[in-house]
């Protein structure tokens, strides 16, 4: 995936929640019912896109994503949020609104 590619993912006009983590990786796996719960409660009020970032180094690269799981809140098409590691579902939920 190139970055044109990526970019595409996030459109202007939505709330995007990307979720960079790995296949290998505990905490991800962890993370994975609260993003199944989130995308129950919530999800009508953003979209959510999952990043191998196993596979797509050069993005986590350019995004500077240096562990997973990192999420990356994008409004109006700019980050307004990141943060890496378990993360609750409430911060999700305020950081989406």
């Amino acid at each position: 995936m190139t970055m044109q590619e990526f970019t595409a993912l996030i459109p202007n006009d939505k709330v995007v929640l990307v979720d960079f983590s790995a296949v290998w990786c505990p905490p991800c796996k962890k993370m994975e019912p609260v993003l199944e719960q989130l995308q129950k409660e919530q999800g009508s009020k953003f979209t959510f896109v999952k990043i191998d970032g196993g596979e797509q180094t050069s993005i986590c690269k350019e995004l500077n994503v240096e562990g997973f799981p990192t999420f990356i809140i994008y409004k109006q098409g700019k980050q307004v949020w990141k943060k890496s590691g378990i993360v609750e579902i409430s911060e999700f939920v305020k950081e989406i609104q």
